[in-house]
């Protein structure tokens, strides 16, 4: 659960995580807003999932949709190459099920020449973003340029980005990105089940365990203090150009 305002928050909720008790908590606990990914029609979102997932993720959505009062129900779809053809899915099945919104993620990657571009060292040892062997970004681009979105759905795309950003944020030109700094940095950070720490869920850089030592020592440990300066002097490394927090 995350907090927004006073009421909580549930984003991404898996199939699994929507039985019938968790769909009557939900609506008990007036949760805000649910976020559902679906990433296309039943073959391609289960082909990017890599499960048979789809048929129950709509199911438990349309129940959801239909017991729900004040929460906020938005279909959540991350841009990919499998699903770059069929973008006004999530759109259809959201006026279908009478969702309140979707929200498009664009892509973040690296492609092979970028990652082999990094200097050696902890640039590259931080890689851990979806690395492609081509860039995917003319693709996604024509997509988006055809994509038609109705007055009657509320849509948004993580991160909002102008048309020139988004011709950065695709483009393949060595050292070409949107100019922004990164902040997450300093406002949050990553801690994975195993206790590891990292700066960011896509940076594969750890920093510490919290099972073996306290988060605020972590915090304040040589290490971080190391990549908060780096991120303090580039404003955003090269792995960061493609990132959802911008």
């Amino acid at each position: 659960m995350l907090r927004q305002g006073t009421r909580p928050a549930a984003d991404d909720l898996h199939q699994r995580l929507l039985p019938d008790r968790v769909t009557d908590a939900i609506i008990r606990h007036r949760v805000d807003y649910v976020g559902v990914s679906i990433f296309g029609p039943r073959d391609i979102h289960n082909r990017v999932t890599r499960t048979d997932s789809f048929d129950k993720v709509a199911g438990n959505l349309r129940a959801l949709i239909a017991q729900k009062k004040e929460t906020q129900v938005i279909i959540n779809c991350t841009i990919t190459e499998e699903n770059v053809e069929n973008l006004s899915y999530p759109l259809e099945l959201a006026k279908e099920l009478g969702c309140d919104g979707v929200r498009y993620q664009h892509l973040g990657y690296l492609t092979r020449q970028e990652l082999e571009n990094l200097p050696p060292g902890r640039l590259s040892e931080m890689a851990s973003l979806h690395v492609t062997p081509h860039n995917p970004g003319i693709k996604i681009l024509q997509a988006l340029r055809k994509l038609r979105i109705p007055e009657s759905i509320k849509v948004q795309f993580v991160p909002t980005l102008s048309a020139e950003e988004m011709e950065r944020w695709y483009s393949d030109e060595p050292g070409v990105s949107i100019e922004r700094r990164c902040l997450y940095i300093w406002r949050g950070v990553h801690i994975h089940s195993s206790g590891d720490v990292y700066p960011c869920f896509k940076i594969s850089y750890p920093l510490g365990n919290v099972l073996q030592e306290s988060i605020l020592s972590i915090l304040n440990n040589a290490r971080y203090k190391d990549i908060r300066l780096l991120f303090k002097d580039t404003g955003m490394i090269p792995l960061c150009r493609r990132c959802c927090k911008l």
